[in-house]
């Protein structure tokens, strides 16, 4: 069978949004061969210095895929709050694509030229405890030729725009940024939040790259959970740059 239609969407996937659209990647790659499976401990003993993951964390997935990429799935397990459909491929994290719920509606009016426009107030969503780790962590290991564009794309110049700023349909902010801290290193992280479906999902993305190495990790929130780098740091902390 070939190979080159889901290589062709795995292609697709990986060009939207940032990484966290690899979710959808590792599903296709799911699909398309169990041998896409590799050894995790091997993988991350490569370039790091690997200790006990806290939080009640463990590797659940480890994939190679078409595009090049390598990819660690950390997760709680059935005691944690990782999302249904975590890997279904629906969209990024596991966002349903429906319409915004009821509950969560506060339409403002806005003069357009063809009359009063109905806006969204994605600021008015209530947001859960603080704190809270994460439901899944993402280890990507990106294509030696990727790192440029990746590191540019993820970390380069962030647009600040504040909530009431998106459209009815959602979209993404960044929350947050700066140094994280991680061993002997201060690497970039940028917070984001995701607006879609009448709620919003947090995710945090680490540059864990080295010279010789593109690694970026992405943290994910259940729906409605702020994110936060705190845990995102001590989860780190089992993952010593060699």
């Amino acid at each position: 069978m070939s190979t080159e239609p889901v290589r062709e969407k795995v292609s697709g996937v990986l060009g939207v949004g940032f990484g966290l659209a690899l979710i959808a990647a590792c599903a296709l790659a799911l699909a398309w061969s169990s041998l896409r499976r590799i050894d995790a401990g091997e993988l991350l003993a490569a370039d790091f210095e690997l200790g006990e993951w806290p939080l009640g964390f463990a590797v659940e997935e480890c994939l190679a895929l078409p595009t090049g990429e390598k990819v660690v799935v950390l997760g709680r397990g059935a005691g944690g709050d990782a999302p249904a459909g975590e890997l279904s491929g629906a969209a990024p994290a596991g966002v349903p694509d429906a319409a915004p719920a009821a509950p969560a509606e506060r339409p403002q009016q806005s003069a357009g030229e063809d009359g009063p426009v109905e806006r969204f107030d994605w600021s008015a969503i209530p947001e859960g405890e603080k704190g809270t780790p994460p439901a899944k962590l993402y280890l990507v290991r990106y294509p030696p030729a990727a790192r440029e564009g990746v590191l540019a794309r993820q970390f380069g110049r962030i647009e600040w725009k504040d909530a009431g700023e998106l459209e009815r349909e959602g979209g993404r902010i960044p929350r947050g940024g700066g140094t994280i801290r991680w061993g002997e290193y201060d690497p970039s992280f940028v917070l984001e939040r995701r607006y879609h479906a009448g709620t919003f999902r947090d995710s945090v993305r680490v540059n864990l790259s080295l010279p010789r190495t593109c690694w970026v990790a992405y943290a994910v929130w259940p729906e409605r959970l702020p994110g936060s780098q705190q845990p995102v740091e001590r989860l780190l902390a089992a993952l010593r740059p060699q």
